[in-house]
């Protein structure tokens, strides 16, 4: 047994778990502005610019976050042969893809509002 076979598991894992985490505490995350707040956070090595467009994009996060972690596993411990097998995997694909263009118009463009916490606007 080699490192690659103990490590893949455990980080699908601590993606799945965080991924999880993410869409329980989203409502708190979007209202919340101590959650995500206007000022950078020290430990941030960008600007205050990169930290707005950062935060803005994080609630898409959960559009692609979930879905590629069940889009892993599935493609890492299902039956490749099987046709609904590939059609999960196809789909959570497009739902990756889909969720990280859509983060990427939030961030740099700021559209469309209802997705930026309101503190973030």
């Amino acid at each position: 047994m080699n490192i690659e076979n103990i490590l893949y598991p455990i980080a699908l894992l601590v993606f799945t778990l965080l991924s999880l985490g993410a869409l329980l505490s989203m409502k708190s995350l979007y209202r919340d502005p101590k959650r995500l707040p206007i000022k950078p956070p020290a430990w941030w090595p960008y600007s205050k610019k990169g930290w707005r467009k950062w935060a803005r994009a994080t609630p898409t996060f959960v559009s692609y976050g979930l879905p590629g972690a069940v889009g892993a596993a599935i493609g890492e411990y299902g039956d490749l042969s099987n046709p609904v097998v590939k059609v999960l995997i196809v789909l959570s694909g497009f739902l990756v893809s889909f969720g990280f263009i859509l983060g990427l118009i939030v961030a740099f463009s700021g559209h469309p509002k209802w997705l930026i916490p309101p503190h973030l606007r």
